[in-house]
């Protein structure tokens, strides 16, 4: 679930890309060869060691590989398997090491692990490729935080000497000698955006900071200027990568298709699609990747209508629009992976339409007594699906006691706490003094609720009449929380 939030950020980043063919590599389907060994201690006997594949565009699309123990070691694992092309993998073994790397087909990879999220990359194709990428991805966004503290001007000038202090000791790693072309090419782009995206986070870091309630009140024009623009290259192959998929989509059309407040989400989704198949005319594969990130996105406004402003009447456009999209996608690409993914989330996405019945749950509150959906009608119910961890979760809880003062006689406050520990819970409820009906879900009831209410951020309001059908996602506590309860309520009268 986290991944999935901080996913959305990268939609406003830039990036750069390097013109490079992959073309041999396409027509090859070799086994590749993966080593990893453990630090020899009591914690990491019989670990579970995975190699992870999430489809750049359907991030729930995931490939997952288990190694195996070699025999009469407890300490080293061993994984084969087939790939056509240089593509981004993830190690996650035994909860401690969770890393990227590239991997190209017909390679023998060998990694130590230490303590401390360690990797030592001893063997392979791109040993000194991968060990650079490792080296800035463990810090370079746990850095993000680091540059609140400073006003702009200086963050601006942190920011980019951390950067190129990173491109400096990879091209001295590579001193006297080249590095893989479309290796080096990945981590130039990778490690741009990742430069980008802090840029980009900064205001709002800085105001979090500061205690503001608003993320735009202390956005300066002139940082915004100084952002970093990129080029990119689409008829050019590239391991392609969710962040560099969402740059093309927002960036590439320029001022023939902006999205502004109050303008159509569908009409300004069709002109993204279209104007990016255009573009994309003469590199298919792209332009098939593209396809269903254009599809991802509509899929991704439905679920955020609360966070960016869709109506019913909107929302309909929206799932109308869907639905023709995925026919056209169902004649261009029958049978794939990605077709057969977005019809199970249309489907998914029907279940919460407007007007439709919500979901049936039956969920634990603090005192350990269940209390099913059924229980509640008669009111209108609010539900707030959130975390413990989730900061702009936190942040709407004086606005939701406010709802809660205001409309308790006609609305029944639901908040379903999710992806958190259960001890935390309570100590949160009780440390903030929360009110109205506070549940907990965890393990296979939270997966079936996230999928049934198509929870992949938090928080996530819904709101439910008296009968238990959908009224609107479009309502969040700190923002038309008040407007909407009072116009609901009102019209009954």
């Amino acid at each position: 679930m986290k991944h999935q939030i901080l996913t959305l950020a990268f939609f406003l980043t830039s990036f750069f890309f390097l013109g490079i063919t992959m073309t041999t590599f396409a027509q090859q389907n070799d086994s590749t060869t993966i080593k990893i060994t453990l630090p020899e201690a009591k914690d990491t006997e019989n670990a579970e060691v995975n190699l992870i594949y999430n489809h750049p565009v359907f991030y729930e699309l995931v490939k997952k590989f288990q190694f195996t123990p070699i025999e009469n070691n407890k300490f080293e694992y061993i994984l084969k398997f087939a790939i056509s092309k240089p593509q981004e993998y993830h190690i996650s073994a035994n909860s401690e090491w969770d890393f990227s790397l590239l991997i190209f087909p017909n390679d023998e990879i060998e990694i130590v692990l230490y303590k401390g999220n360690e990797a030592k990359f001893v063997k392979g194709k791109t040993v000194k490729e991968n060990q650079s990428t490792y080296d800035w991805k463990k810090e370079i966004l746990y850095r993000n935080e680091d540059f609140v503290t400073f006003e702009w001007q200086e963050a601006i000038q942190k920011m980019d000497s951390l950067t190129n202090a990173y491109l400096s000791n990879y091209e001295k790693v590579f001193e006297g000698s080249k590095p893989n072309p479309i290796f080096d090419t990945y981590f130039r782009t990778e490690l741009k955006l990742t430069h980008i995206y802090i840029y980009n986070q900064y205001p709002f870091s800085r105001n979090r900071y500061l205690g503001e309630k608003s993320y735009d009140k202390n956005i300066y024009k002139e940082y915004r200027k100084s952002i970093p623009t990129l080029e990119t290259d689409l008829n050019a192959d590239y391991p392609y990568t969710n962040s560099y998929l969402n740059y093309i989509s927002y960036n590439s059309l320029g001022e023939e298709c902006v999205y502004e407040e109050g303008s159509s989400r569908t009409e300004f989704i069709k002109c993204q699609y279209e104007g990016l198949q255009k573009l994309t005319s003469k590199n298919k594969e792209l332009q098939k990747t593209l396809s269903f990130t254009s599809a991802n996105n509509t899929i991704q406004s439905i679920k955020m209508a609360g966070v960016i402003g869709i109506d019913a009447k909107e929302e309909k456009k929206l799932a109308a629009f869907l639905d023709t999209f995925l026919e056209e996608l169902n004649k261009k690409y029958p049978n794939t992976e990605e077709v057969i993914f977005l019809e199970k989330q249309i489907k998914l996405l029907r279940k919460i339409a407007t007007g439709s019945n919500a979901p049936a749950f039956s969920l634990k509150n603090k005192d350990g007594k269940t209390v099913s959906l059924s229980d509640l009608k008669g009111k209108y119910i609010l539900i707030d699906f959130w975390a413990t961890w989730c900061q702009p979760c936190i942040r709407e809880i004086p606005f939701s006691k406010e709802l809660e003062e205001e409309f308790s006689d006609d609305v029944t406050f639901v908040y379903v706490c999710m992806a958190s520990k259960e001890d935390k819970w309570k100590e949160m409820v009780a440390e903030k003094g929360l009110k109205g009906l506070q549940l907990f879900t965890e393990g296979e009831q939270e997966k079936q609720m996230a999928d049934d209410y198509q929870v992949s951020f938090f928080p996530t309001y819904i709101l439910l009449d008296r009968e238990g059908k959908i009224i609107t996602k479009n309502i969040r506590p700190s923002n038309n929380g008040r407007e909407v309860l009072k116009e609901i309520i009102e019209a009954e009268k």
